[in-house]
């Protein structure tokens, strides 16, 4: 019964150890040049973007380093509601990418409506990093077309994550509003991704959006109010002259 309990244990144990590695090693999206002063921010579902056009915009990964990746390329991938208007993409601008300019080009005529983005969709092999399932892409809520995308590509060739060297782009045009911005991961074997971004780290332009108050912008507003509340107080008691 004792060799039972610590074989689940340690099972357990692996397991968790697993899990965690598959959650930590994954890409997010940010706003702005450095994650660090990311103008939008994970809701836990999405991270949405009220920029139109969303410039510059960026990729950090967790941990923020090259660890367990081989000669990695960064894959740009939009994610574009299936409308009668398609984007006019033009040159993005990449820093600290080995490509320094790249325009986004459709990847299929057939819109992706099902299945993995990567597996199903993009046909690739995919060793790491979380899966990007379209049931995980509904954003019929901001755009009715957001059930099924077109995709488009543009590779800015080798990256190295970390602390200023994180990669990160500028351009110029704007995009339907419900399309999804997010990065992959490929590496020296053809057809393989090492690493995807994670499903609620990935970019949604949402045009018009009220931007959500930083805690600490919060915290301030309470402040306010409490002390204005206090002066109303003490007025209304006051006796009159």
């Amino acid at each position: 019964m004792k060799n039972v309990l610590v074989f689940g244990f340690l099972s357990l144990a692996a397991g968790t150890a697993l899990q965690a590695q598959s959650l930590e090693q994954t890409l997010h999206g940010f706003c702005g040049t450095s994650y660090n002063t990311s103008t939008c921010n994970d809701n836990g579902v999405i991270t949405p973007s009220n920029e139109d056009p969303l410039s510059p915009f960026g990729f950090t990964r967790s941990p923020d380093s090259n660890k367990n990746l081989t000669t990695p390329t960064f894959e740009l991938v939009f994610l574009v509601p299936t409308t009668d208007t398609q984007p006019s993409f033009t040159a993005i601008t990449g820093n600290n990418t080995g490509n320094t300019t790249e325009t986004p080009s459709l990847f299929s005529a057939t819109a992706w409506s099902s299945g993995d983005l990567v597996t199903n969709y993009l046909g690739l092999t995919q060793t790491g990093g979380p899966n990007n399932p379209i049931g995980a892409y509904d954003t019929a809520g901001v755009n009715p077309a957001g059930t099924q995308y077109d995709v488009y590509l543009a590779n800015f060739g080798s990256v190295t994550f970390g602390t200023g060297t994180d990669p990160y782009f500028t351009d110029g045009f704007s995009i339907p509003t419900g399309t999804l911005i997010l990065g992959l991961i490929e590496g020296s074997a053809a057809n393989t991704v090492q690493d995807a971004t994670a499903n609620s780290a990935v970019l949604l332009e949402q045009p018009g959006a009220p931007t959500v108050p930083e805690p600490a912008s919060v915290g301030l507003l309470g402040t306010s109010l409490v002390a204005v509340g206090y002066f109303l107080r003490k007025r209304v008691k006051s006796p009159s002259v």
